[in-house]
């Protein structure tokens, strides 16, 4: 069973971000791993991140009652024909995709265990949350699309006692 959270980002915010990205995306490379599109790296600072980050710990938190940290995150600018091999995040626990911006086509793909997939029909501010275990792919691109990851690890309970 595939199990993936929807949400959605406050539409001015989503916009604050989409300007910032075009901002600091000249300074960008491509091809991070599977994905074959421009992107910030690992962990850019990038304000907007903290923001999102603490509201889904917050979220995980009221979900499950259990401590969540963002270990990872970045930000990718796809042009036309620019795509993301099919992967998952696994060792990190919760995985976040935001689309900042759609594309027109949707080339989200989530894949479960049997191989079936699922597209996701994108917006702008479009949020999911899924395990990193869950394997996605992006399609190639028909034009512009901005989206944003953040990987999750449980915090360790015995750590934060003895730490």
């Amino acid at each position: 069973m595939l199990s993936i959270v929807f949400n959605k980002l406050d539409k001015k915010f989503n916009d604050q971000v989409y300007k910032e990205i075009l901002k600091n995306k000249k300074s960008w490379k491509k091809d991070l791993i599977n994905v074959k599109s421009l992107t910030s790296g690992f962990n850019p600072n990038l304000g907007f991140f903290k923001q999102i980050s603490d509201e889904i710990a917050q979220y995980l938190k009221k979900d499950t009652g259990h401590d969540y940290y963002p270990i990872r995150w970045w930000a990718n600018y796809y042009k036309k024909g620019d795509h993301t091999e099919k992967h998952n995040h696994v060792p990190e626990d919760v995985s976040v995709i935001v689309i900042i911006k759609a594309s027109k086509e949707n080339v989200l793909t989530f894949y479960n265990h049997s191989n079936n997939t699922f597209k996701v029909s994108e917006e702008d501010g479009l949020t999911l949350i899924f395990p990193s275990t869950t394997y996605h792919s992006v399609d190639k691109c028909d034009g512009r699309r901005v989206s944003l990851a953040i990987d999750f690890k449980l915090t360790d309970p015995l750590k934060d006692k003895n730490g």
